[in-house]
């Protein structure tokens, strides 16, 4: 999950959509689901992953594991299918 919002970030930074020093995660998934028209719930989802893998303490399953990797790759979709390189 970790590596999966790492990729989204770069991603996302290769488009013109970089986090800010001062963004916490969520405020830059906010700020760019509302600059995106497409593939916010990617962004919005991919983020609150991120925070609970991030700031938790217990497992997380293999079901959120495989739930990033689609966000991710469902973002990278979209933005391919508007013209951005992913």
């Amino acid at each position: 999950i970790l590596d999966c919002y790492k990729q989204m970030c770069k991603v996302l930074s290769d488009s013109g959509h970089s986090i800010r020093p001062t963004e916490t995660p969520r405020e830059f998934a906010q700020s760019v689901s509302k600059k995106l028209e497409l593939g916010t719930d990617s962004v919005l989802g991919l983020t609150f992953l991120f925070e609970e893998a991030r700031y938790s303490n217990h497992r997380i399953g293999d079901e959120k594991k495989e739930l990033a990797v689609n966000y991710l790759s469902s973002l990278e979709q979209v933005l391919l299918s508007v013209g951005v390189r992913a």
